[in-house]
C-alpha cells in the first residue's frame, strides 16, 4: 500500500490566469492544488477586461461560487494550521481546491513575499511563471517550480498581471541565487606571473576556444583597459599588470558560475587568456548610451542630450534602473559602487545599462570602492574592502539615486550651509521640508526647492523617512509610488516639466503679482498673507528676491574678509582679493577615494586626474556672478 503524502501544491496568479484547467489536471494527478488568499486577490484585480486572463479569473470566480464553501480545521494531511490563519474548500469541477487565509502576514513587502511566506509555512511546492519569485523562493528555502504553459497553448506569452498591465515578461532559466556570507574573504591577494599582456592587434582566447583580435582601445582606467573585439557586441578588459591577482581571478570565475543575460546588465561571459592560457581579464557584453554623471546632471546638457524628455522619462528611467537593481539583489547580488558613473544611459528612457561590473559584492567577495553621497550614515568612513554591505545599506543609495534622478544631479544632503557631505548624512540633516520635520531653510538655490514642491506628496514622504528618519523604503515599494507618480502626471495632477517654473497648485486661484504675472495661488496661502498684510508674489519675483538677498550677503562677506585681511597686515588698504590663497584641496579619508573609472572614454569619463594649471583665486563676488550666470541660463 503506497502511503506516500500528495504533492501540496501552491498555483501563484501568473499560472492560473493562463490556464484554470491546470487546477483539475493536478488532481487527476493525485495533487492537491492550494490558493492563498492573496492570490484570490489578485486574480479578482482581474476579472474586468476582455483579454484571455480577465475571461479566466472570471471562469475561476463562476466556479467557485457554484457550491458552499466548506470550513477545515487542518490541512488536509491532518497537519495543524498556523495559528490566525483559516482553510477553506472550494469545489471545482469535481475536485476540491484548498484556499489558505492570512489575516497578518510578517512580510510588508510585496504579494509575491507573501505568497512565498505561506508556502514556506506549510511546505507547499510553489508553481509560478515568474523566474524572479522562483530565485526568491529558493533564498527562501521554498520548492519552487518555473512552469512552462500549458502545451496546448505553449507559444502564448502571458507574464504576471497584478496592476492592470501586461508586463510582455519572456521565460528564461533559473539563475540560483549566490550565497549571503556574513563576512569577507580573508585570503591575501598575491600578483599572477604573467607572461604577456595582449594590446591592440593582439587577441585573446577563451576557454571554450573563441578568439577575440582586440580592434582599438575604448577606455583606460587605473585598473585596465576596455577594448573593443572583432564581435561588434563584444568587449574586452585587460587589467595592468599590477590588478592582476589570484583574488580577481577567483572572483570573475565566481562569477562566471552564473549566466546573467539580463539585457542592460554587462556582466562577465568569459575569461580573456592570453596566448600562454594566462588569466588576463574578461569579456562582456558591450553596454550602450553614456553615464549619467556626464549626460543628466548640468540642466543645458541634459536639455541637449534629450530634448524631447520630460519629467515622464526621468520617473520612466527610474523605474528602469530599480529593475535592475531588484533583479541583482533576487540573486544576492550588491552592486556596492551605485553612483552615476556605473549606469549608462540612451535616449529610450526606459532603458538602463550597468557597467564596472567586477566591483559588485559577490559572495565573500566584497565591493572595494564607493562614493560618499552614496554610503549609508551607519558605513560612512568605514574601509570599503573590509566588510561586505547589505540589501538594507544599498537600498540608501538606491534612493540617492532615485532622488538625483528626479532633481538632476543634486544630492540629497547637499544643501546651504551645513558641514561635509559625509557629516551631513551621519547626522540626517535633509534640507527639504515636510510637515514641519525638517526645514526649507537650507534648501540649495536654483530650481531644486520647485522639484521638491512639485512632487507628489507619498514619494516626498518616502525621501523624507529615508533621508531624515532612516527609514529605508523597499524596492517594491519604491515601484509603487514611482507607478502612482507616472499616472499623476500622465494625468495632468502633477508637473511634467524636467524643471519646474512655479508650484502646480490644485484648484488654485488665479492671482497678479506685482510685476504683472498671473499665478495660481491656494486660498489658504492668500488668507495667510492677506491676514500678515503682505501682497501676492509669483515665483519669478521671489527668485528675484532671493538672488538679491544673496549678493547683498556675499558682497557684505567680501568686505568683511577684506577688511579682516588688512587690519591683520596693519596695511593702509585692504588687501587686493587676488593675493589671498585659498586651497582648493580637500584630503579623502582612507578607504574614500575612488578607483579611477574603466568606462568608455566616448561615454565621457575619465581616468587619472591631470595635474591642473594655476588659476587666480576668484572673489566671492567673482563666485556669485559664475553662479548667476548659469542659474539665470
Amino acid at each position: 500500500m503506497n502511503n506516500k503524502k500528495p504533492d501540496y501544491l501552491l498555483l501563484d496568479t501568473s499560472v492560473l490566469l493562463e490556464d484554470p484547467h491546470i487546477l483539475g489536471r493536478i488532481m487527476q494527478k493525485g495533487g492537491i492544488p492550494f490558493l492563498s488568499n492573496t492570490i484570490l486577490q489578485e486574480l479578482d484585480f482581474n476579472k474586468n477586461g476582455e483579454k484571455p486572463i480577465n475571461q479566466n479569473a472570471r471562469l475561476l470566480f463562476r466556479e467557485f461560487t457554484r457550491e458552499q464553501v466548506h470550513p477545515f480545521n487542518r490541512m488536509p494531511g491532518g497537519e495543524a494550521l498556523v495559528f490566525g490563519d483559516r482553510l477553506t474548500c472550494f469545489k471545482f469541477r469535481g475536485g476540491s481546491v484548498f484556499v489558505l487565509s492570512r489575516g497578518e502576514h510578517q512580510t510588508k513587502v510585496n504579494n509575491d513575499h507573501k505568497i512565498i511566506e505561506v508556502a514556506k509555512d506549510y511546505g507547499l511546492i510553489l508553481l509560478t511563471r515568474d523566474n524572479a519569485m522562483v530565485l526568491q523562493a529558493g533564498a527562501a528555502g521554498v520548492s519552487a517550480t518555473l512552469w512552462s504553459g500549458n502545451q496546448e497553448h505553449k507559444n502564448k506569452k502571458i507574464s504576471k498581471n497584478i496592476s492592470g498591465q501586461n508586463t510582455g515578461g519572456h521565460e528564461t532559466s533559473v539563475v540560483p541565487p549566490f550565497d549571503l556570507p556574513s563576512r569577507p574573504n580573508a585570503e591575501m591577494a598575491t600578483k599572477l606571473q604573467i607572461t604577456s599582456i595582449p594590446t591592440v592587434g593582439g587577441k585573446i582566447l577563451t576557454k571554450d576556444g573563441k578568439v577575440f583580435p582586440l580592434k582599438e582601445v575604448i577606455s583606460r582606467g587605473g585598473e585596465g583597459i576596455i577594448y573593443r573585439t572583432s564581435s561588434d557586441n563584444i568587449v574586452c578588459k585587460i587589467y595592468h599588470p599590477e590588478c592582476l591577482t589570484n583574488l580577481r581571478k577567483k572572483k570573475i570565475e565566481l562569477m562566471l558560475t552564473r549566466r546573467i543575460d539580463q539585457p542592460g546588465i554587462c556582466w562577465p561571459s568569459a575569461l580573456a587568456l592570453n596566448e600562454y592560457g594566462e588569466f588576463v581579464g574578461y569579456v562582456m557584453p558591450m553596454a550602450q548610451g553614456r553615464p549619467i554623471q556626464s549626460t543628466m546632471f548640468v540642466k543645458p546638457v541634459l536639455e541637449k542630450a534629450f530634448p524631447a524628455w520630460t519629467r515622464k522619462d526621468l520617473v520612466k528611467l527610474c523605474k528602469a534602473f530599480l529593475q535592475q537593481v531588484e533583479y541583482l539583489h533576487s540573486l544576492n547580488i550588491i552592486i556596492g559602487d551605485i553612483n552615476p558613473l556605473n549606469f549608462l544611459v540612451t535616449p529610450d528612457s526606459e532603458k538602463i545599462w550597468l557597467v564596472d561590473t567586477d566591483s559588485f559584492q559577490v559572495g565573500s567577495f566584497p565591493c572595494p570602492v564607493g562614493t560618499i553621497n552614496f554610503t549609508a550614515p551607519e558605513i560612512q568612513g568605514r574601509e570599503y574592502p573590509s566588510f561586505l554591505r547589505t540589501k538594507e545599506h544599498e537600498l540608501f543609495a538606491v534612493a540617492t539615486m532615485l532622488f538625483m534622478l528626479l532633481h538632476p544631479g543634486k544630492p540629497p544632503y547637499s544643501q546651504q550651509g551645513g558641514g561635509s557631505p559625509g557629516e551631513n548624512i551621519k547626522k540626517r540633516e535633509f534640507p527639504y521640508g515636510f510637515k514641519g520635520a525638517t526645514s526649507s531653510k537650507n534648501t540649495p538655490q536654483g530650481p531644486w526647492g520647485k522639484i521638491w514642491g512639485n512632487l507628489p506628496y507619498k514619494v516626498k514622504e518616502a525621501f523624507h523617512q529615508t533621508f531624515h528618519s532612516n527609514h529605508r523604503l523597499s524596492i517594491p515599494a519604491w515601484r509603487v509610488l514611482l507607478d502612482s507618480y507616472l499616472k499623476l502626471i500622465q494625468s495632468g495632477e502633477v508637473s511634467d516639466e524636467l524643471f519646474p517654473t512655479k508650484l502646480k497648485i490644485k484648484d488654485g486661484i488665479p492671482t497678479l503679482c506685482r510685476c504683472g504675472n498671473t499665478e495660481d495661488a491656494s486660498k489658504k496661502w492668500l488668507d495667510k498673507l492677506a491676514s500678515e498684510g503682505r501682497t501676492f508674489l509669483c515665483a519669478s519675483c521671489v527668485d528675484e528676491i532671493k538672488m538679491r538677498s544673496l549678493v547683498r550677503k556675499s558682497r557684505e562677506a567680501n568686505e568683511k574678509a577684506m577688511n579682516a585681511a588688512g587690519q591683520k597686515k596693519g596695511a593702509a588698504s585692504p588687501t587686493p582679493t587676488h593675493a589671498i590663497k585659498r586651497s582648493t584641496s580637500v584630503p579623502l579619508s582612507s578607504g574614500q577615494q575612488r578607483k579611477s573609472s574603466t568606462q568608455y572614454s566616448t561615454y565621457g569619463t575619465s581616468g587619472s586626474t591631470a595635474t591642473q594649471k594655476k588659476k587666480p583665486p576668484v572673489t566671492a563676488m567673482g563666485l556669485l556672478g559664475a553662479f548667476l550666470k548659469h542659474f539665470i541660463k
